[in-house]
């Protein structure tokens, strides 16, 4: 079976700081998140839970959780 998380967010950096810190204690991890976000850089959050999650992220100027999530399910 394989897990995959599809998060959007935007200008919520502690939120999904908390919410990658989560996961990371999960069993079994996720085989695939993808983290869809708008406004502030979050690249350093992402950097601080790659090494145990497998994450790809993209950064739009879209704004809206709909616009976000089609783009990261593409």
């Amino acid at each position: 079976m394989n897990i995959g998380i599809l998060v959007s967010t935007r200008n919520r950096p502690s939120h999904l700081d908390a919410l990658l810190a989560s996961i990371s204690q999960a069993d079994p991890l996720p085989d695939q998140i993808v983290v869809s976000s708008s406004g502030v850089d979050i690249s350093e959050i992402i950097s601080k839970h790659s090494h145990k999650l497998p994450i790809s992220h993209v950064h739009t100027d879209l704004y809206g959780q709909i616009r976000q999530k089609m783009l990261g399910i593409r």
